[in-house]
């Protein structure tokens, strides 16, 4: 009998140690881990320990009864969850919830400068809500662009030129695929021409369109923001 018990102890110990793992498929592990336990945008948390505290390790309040730590490995993209079964299984379905692939944003910069007897088109993509910079260095002009995609389609674009040591930033509500539109004098100040505004300055300016289009996954539908 003393051997059975033992045995059933060992086996129960095991049961209990087991861990059961998430494959994380889109973000960082350890930046899961930290937003579903209340951390900053950009933190990272490798491990979690539950505490007895409300809110001490739980500032969202979103770890269920019964998960006892979870560690965020990101280089073999896991979280492993120690708990029990019910409440691991719900903790996968909440992981799920943050492991969603970022929206992607492509981007057309076309600057003129007739002065500087050129013309150049630069096209990349960016994730939603991540600031990007071109240096084009036969101007000398600095562009850095954050777009961010709102819940109503269109798209909040943050547009910061600098020219020299002057500096100027645009902040603007556009559709998806609009265009904005940018002239810069030769002292760097930065004006934004009406729409249909054709008119020529007597003094050189460079002429900047900014060009931005939300990129949908293939075959998986719209990517929640």
């Amino acid at each position: 009998m003393r051997v059975l018990a033992l045995l059933l102890a060992v086996a129960c110990a095991c049961a209990a140690s087991a861990a059961e793992v998430y494959q994380v498929m889109h973000v960082r592990p350890s930046r899961i881990l930290a937003a579903v336990t209340g951390g900053k945008q950009g933190d990272r948390l490798t491990l979690y320990v539950a505490s007895d505290v409300p809110g001490k390790t739980d500032a969202n309040g979103l770890i269920p009864a019964g998960i006892t730590s979870m560690k965020a490995d990101d280089g073999a993209s896991t979280i492993s969850i120690e708990g029990s079964d019910q409440a691991s299984e719900d903790m996968k379905r909440i992981l799920a919830l943050f492991d969603v692939a970022p929206r992607q944003i492509g981007v057309r910069i076309a600057i003129v400068s007739p002065a500087d007897k050129s013309s150049s088109t630069t096209k990349t993509q960016i994730l939603n809500n991540t600031p990007w910079t071109l240096q084009d260095g036969l101007t000398g002009l600095k562009i850095t662009i954050s777009p961010r995609i709102n819940n109503d389609g269109g798209m909040t674009g943050q547009v910061e030129i600098a020219e020299g040591k002057k500096t100027t930033s645009v902040v603007a509500r556009i559709k998806n695929g609009e265009f904005l539109h940018f002239k810069v004098a030769d002292n760097g100040t930065v004006t934004v021409p009406s729409k249909g505004d054709k008119s020529k300055s007597k003094t050189p300016e460079i002429d900047i369109t900014i060009n931005f289009e939300i990129i949908e996954a293939p075959n998986s539908g719209p990517i929640q923001p």
